[in-house]
């Protein structure tokens, strides 16, 4: 189990987490040997947030690595090296478990090879144990791992959207003996909402949500339940990234998270895929 950071101190989907929550969540965290953060350069705070803390935290940061246009070689490698040192620096470590690029295509970008190389620099230094992308095109994920020695994939997976297994990706990964991290398996909290109770943007969900609350009813399973019943169900997943907006909603995670059994879990297909996107959560308000 792996605490993401994106909501803390800025809103992230529909969530926001007030700074004075985020130490007593991080405290919590630890009462229940969880020891897993993730994290970015790229969500506000919440480096800082983390490093200040001072709590014994395994540590997954990214960035984007999206240079607006192609740099002189020793000014790209500059301007790389100053976001992971300002990663180390914020997290207060001088070294973490992994560092992943935020957006996989940049690698097959220009600026690909030579971000790469710096990374696997910091991987020789120890400063980086493993190098690793985070994903939603698994066609150029392909392409990627083809030309590039990865550690790490890190790519959404949830109920309503599990093309990570129907696209045989993560078969494909456990061949390459690649870890697997999936994120987003409450879907940035919207899973977690009732449908009567969906954000009007989101009315083209209200079916889907009544049948999952079905479901939730005829199992006797609260939504936290079954969005980690499902994830849990796929043995060959190395680890859960999950957000939390209070300390309650964690307790409920982490009380649920014992639990592996099979179920038969609904079949939704969204015919709305925009809203598996990063850029339909940036737009909602």
């Amino acid at each position: 189990m792996v605490l993401g950071t994106a909501n803390f101190g800025k809103k992230y989907g529909i969530r926001k987490l007030k700074s004075k929550k985020n130490y007593l969540i991080l405290k919590t965290l630890v009462k229940n040997n969880v020891n897993w953060l993730d994290t970015s350069g790229a969500y506000t705070n919440s480096e800082k947030i983390i490093g200040n803390s001072r709590l014994n935290f395994n540590i997954i940061s990214k960035n984007h690595f999206n240079f607006s246009h192609s740099l002189p070689k020793k000014k790209l490698r500059k301007k790389i090296k100053k976001i992971i040192e300002k990663s180390l620096t914020n997290l207060k470590r001088k070294k973490i478990y992994a560092f992943l690029i935020q957006k996989s295509g940049v690698l097959l970008s220009k600026n690909g090879e030579q971000i790469y190389e710096i990374l696997k620099e910091y991987k020789k230094e120890k400063k980086i144990l493993k190098i690793g992308v985070s994903t939603y095109n698994f066609k150029e994920l392909r392409k990627i791992i083809k030309k590039f020695k990865i550690d790490i994939v890190q790519a959404p997976f949830n109920i309503v959207n599990d093309e990570l297994t129907k696209s045989g990706t993560l078969n494909f990964l456990k061949r390459k003996k690649i870890e697997v991290h999936v994120r987003s398996i409450f879907l940035q909290g919207i899973l977690l909402v009732k449908s009567k109770k969906l954000p009007k943007k989101l009315n083209f969900l209200k079916q889907h949500w009544i049948l999952l609350e079905k479901f939730y009813k005829k199992n006797s399973l609260t939504p936290i339940e079954t969005c980690l019943r499902f994830v849990l169900s796929f043995r060959k997943i190395d680890k859960i990234v999950f957000g939390v907006d209070e300390v309650n909603q964690l307790k409920q995670i982490l009380k649920s998270r014992i639990n592996r059994v099979n179920l038969p879990f609904p079949k939704i297909e969204l015919k709305n895929k925009d809203i598996l996107s990063p850029i339909f959560w940036s737009k909602l308000k």
